[in-house]
């Protein structure tokens, strides 16, 4: 067979750097008031965002509840051509800093943290919040270290490493703690979260009712089921998963026993191909 591949119908994909037609941004935003919407992309605009830097894509909400947090958001995200994906409230503004800036924190952000998935204005870690935001609570607000590793990040300002493949999980729904739910996929795949220096206005304090207490109920039932001890089976060993130190220790010497079989299924697979390689027929 040929060796030239000019004339197959499939092209390299670059081992680094952006994919083709990339552009920098893409805003997705869950929009259900027109006007608030286009007030939110003209102050992106205004701050750098045009149209050859950042698309911008929403998901029409205005007749219902067509796109959610959840599945909603992961549709758009698969629709967006960017680098670097924006999940932003439509009732968010770019008042302060720019698209310059943002891009100059993300670079940053690469270079300290290369394992970085996800990032966003305002997220806690523990009992303590690293944010820097203008919102009703108060304006140009500061609290802890940006940048910084966070377990949860606010939904009203999110970015995505698009090439991370993190995106919301689809067996919940609704609009709430979907940051969360962001930042624990990404520690799944092996990423990390960072809350960043990116100053913008939020025009909403966020809601606290009955959705967002339903949305915890069933946030904690999905990862109960997850962490529950069980063992799995590959093709070809066990693999025992347990949260419990006290559970991995138990199980532990029957572990041992499986990996013993099958190193010495190795062993002998090896010493098998070494007596073909020097005794061959």
């Amino acid at each position: 067979m040929s060796a030239d591949l000019s004339q197959l119908d499939a092209r390299p994909v670059a081992p680094e750097g952006p994919f083709e037609g990339e552009t920098p941004f893409a805003v997705l935003t869950l929009m259900t008031d027109a006007a608030a919407y286009a007030e939110m992309v003209e102050s992106f605009r205004s701050r750098g965002f045009d149209a050859a830097r950042c698309a911008f894509l929403y998901g029409d909400n205005r007749a219902g509840n067509a796109f959610d947090g959840y599945s909603g958001l992961t549709r758009m995200i698969a629709a967006a051509r960017a680098r670097y994906v924006i999940l932003a409230h439509q009732d968010v503004r770019a008042e302060f800093d720019d698209a310059d800036t943002l891009l100059a924190r993300l670079e940053a952000l690469e270079a300290a943290h290369p394992d970085w998935a996800v990032a966003g204005n305002a997220g806690r870690q523990g009992e303590d919040y690293h944010l820097h935001i203008s919102d009703p609570v108060g304006e140009d607000r500061r609290m802890g270290r940006l940048p910084h590793p966070v377990e949860a990040l606010d939904e009203n300002f999110l970015v995505l490493k698009r090439e991370s493949l993190v995106a919301p999980s689809v067996d919940l729904q609704g609009f709430h703690l979907y940051g969360l739910d962001l930042v624990q996929n990404a520690r799944a795949r092996g990423y990390g979260a960072y809350a960043i220096d990116f100053h913008l206005r939020h025009l909403s304090r966020g809601t606290i009712d009955r959705s967002y207490l339903a949305a915890v109920d069933a946030y904690e039932r999905k990862h109960a089921r997850l962490m529950r001890p069980r063992m799995l089976r590959s093709l070809n060993s066990p693999v025992y998963l347990t949260p419990n130190r006290v559970g991995r220790l138990r199980w532990l010497r029957t572990m041992l026993g499986h990996r013993k079989h099958l190193r010495w299924q190795l062993e002998q697979s090896a010493a098998q191909t070494t007596l073909e390689a020097t005794h061959p027929e």
